[in-house]
């Protein structure tokens, strides 16, 4: 910049802003370590120690508690095995008495590993864009609320993203090596999570593409399905010798693909397809939610321009997942089946704003400002989706019913802190999952395959309920607000005079809670079978 008489204090103001900016972005440790500390800081605001981990999160605890404990893989026909292997080791290093510490544990390693992921998130970005642009991929990656709120549960996503994008990272290097072992490492990817091995799918698929004019393709091809072959290998030999169970890594994953397709429940039907593609409409827009839906759909449009060897692998990622992925969400409507793109939504942003920067003088300061938009985006959606209160409300509703309740109705997913709140207080460690002899409240309706099936289902009325029940001892009757319920149950709720077989025990407004709406009715089965017989 040539500076005079003529030049504006604030020019002269923007243009040593920017040379600052340019000074961390030419440094990108100094940067990532910035957005590294910026991160752990947002998910450490949100993180509540004391509260249990539950559902699936659990069973990777119990899985791993068992690991760690036995030296070797328990009997379980659990298909993620990868997971629960390395949080295995995590915990072999501490030696607590109590079942909320090691779960403490658990929850922060998915956060330390969810910051790390920043790393192979950067080096990603580089096959495609320059360093200051790729710090920007980053940090959209590194606030991302969604992701943020899935690190604070020690499940297996933040594991899987770190290895899967590394995987992708070094399958687009120049070194023949370093791609060999990105099938390694998707190999590894697949037993954090069973849909991993479309990734490998897709990364065979590229390499075959990508190197058809080598003379020695089919040799070098038979080598990465040997590395990735290997990795099943290796774990079928260690579940094999170790489990009395005929379940490998190998196995699992083939009943995952057998299962989706061929069983009456979740096969390949036309009103399944309907429903998954209903579904993933639906996550995607929830996806979208609070920025990527600014940049994303544009950045699309940009990466069909100019296609190159790195573009094709986004473009088929997208492509293939997206397509398998309604298979996937017509079981399970859950967002966490799209949280392994979210990388590739960063890059897309980043095409994005990259065109829109063009047009202005200094890109630098945009970029920064772009940066933080996004944080105030994230933070305002973390405050805004904040339920600590909320489970701070459920927990203590689930020490009640410890103390007070024998046999209740299921009130999932809320019910599933229950277990939780019991270990807390019940189990002195190092204890295996087969010791863990559960003495809490019984809750009578179960889970059945991948779709919830409930007890209540079954009945047309509470009294109906009651009656499929009785015989399973059922002592309380737990209604909550939700209206997912069935509507005999919101009956209850709302008109709980009309029953007077049922005995109030507990009011969540009566003892002071704002968020979670509940109450605890137990069963008068004199009164109950007077009015029954006389109906």
């Amino acid at each position: 910049m040539v500076i005079d008489k003529n030049t504006s204090r604030f020019a002269l103001l923007t243009y040593r802003v920017e040379e600052k900016i340019s000074f961390f972005s030419n440094k990108p440790i100094i940067s990532l370590f910035i957005i590294g500390i910026i991160s752990i800081a947002m998910r450490l605001l949100f993180f509540e120690p004391e509260l249990p981990i539950r559902q699936d999160a659990n069973s990777y605890f119990w899985y791993a508690m068992d690991m760690s404990i036995l030296k070797s893989l328990p009997n379980s026909p659990h298909a993620n095995d990868g997971w629960p292997m390395v949080l295995s080791t995590v915990f072999s290093i501490f030696n607590f008495n109590n079942y909320l510490d090691y779960t403490i544990i658990q929850r922060f390693t998915t956060i330390v590993i969810s910051v790390l992921t920043i790393i192979p998130v950067y080096y990603l970005s580089r096959r495609f864009f320059s360093p200051s642009y790729s710090i920007l991929g980053v940090a959209i990656f590194a606030f991302e609320p969604h992701l943020i709120q899935n690190s604070l549960l020690g499940l297996t996503e933040p594991l899987y993203i770190f290895l899967g994008i590394s995987a992708l990272s070094l399958f687009l290097s120049q070194n023949k090596k370093l791609v060999y072992f990105s099938f390694g490492l998707i190999a590894f990817t697949t037993l954090i999570r069973a849909e991993g091995i479309v990734f490998f799918v897709i990364m065979a698929l590229l390499f075959f593409v990508f190197n058809k004019k080598n003379k020695k393709l089919i040799g070098e091809f038979l080598i990465i399905i040997i590395i990735f072959g290997a990795v099943f290998g290796l774990m079928t030999i260690i579940k094999t010798s170790s489990s009395e169970l005929d379940d490998t890594a190998a196995l699992s994953i083939g009943r995952w693909v057998t299962t989706s397709v061929t069983t009456q429940e979740g096969g390949i039907t036309l009103d399944n397809a309907f429903k998954g593609i209903e579904t993933l409409t639906k996550r995607l827009a929830q996806s979208m939610v609070p920025y990527f839906a600014l940049f994303v759909p544009f950045g699309l449009i940009l990466l069909f321009r100019n296609i190159n060897k790195n573009k094709l692998l986004i473009i088929t990622s997208l492509i293939i997942y997206l397509i398998v992925s309604i298979r996937m969400l017509s079981i399970v409507s859950d967002i966490r089946l799209l949280f392994i793109l979210y990388p590739l939504f960063g890059i897309l942003s980043v095409y994005t704003i990259q065109h829109l920067t063009q047009k202005f003088e200094f890109k630098k300061i945009f970029l920064v400002l772009i940066i933080g938009a996004c944080l105030i985006l994230s933070m305002y959606f973390l405050y805004s989706n904040d339920n600590s209160k909320y489970q701070n409300e459920v927990n203590y509703f689930a020490n009640y019913m410890i103390n007070n309740v024998k046999v209740s109705n299921n009130f999932y997913p809320e019910s599933g802190l229950v277990y939780g709140v019991w270990a807390s207080s019940e189990l002195i460690f190092p204890i295996t999952s087969s010791d863990a002899k559960y003495s809490g409240p019984q809750l009578l309706d179960y889970v059945k395959d991948s779709n919830f099936e409930y007890l209540s289902k079954n009945a047309n009325s509470v009294e109906e309920y009651i009656q499929l029940a009785r015989n399973q001892n059922l002592s309380h009757l737990v209604i909550d607000s939700n209206e997912n319920r069935e509507q005999y149950f919101k009956d209850i709720f709302y008109n709980e005079e009309k029953y007077s077989y049922l005995i109030k025990e507990f009011d969540s407004l009566e003892e002071g809670f704002t968020h979670y709406n509940v109450k605890i009715f137990k069963i008068d089965y004199n009164k109950f079978d007077i009015l029954f017989k006389e109906n």
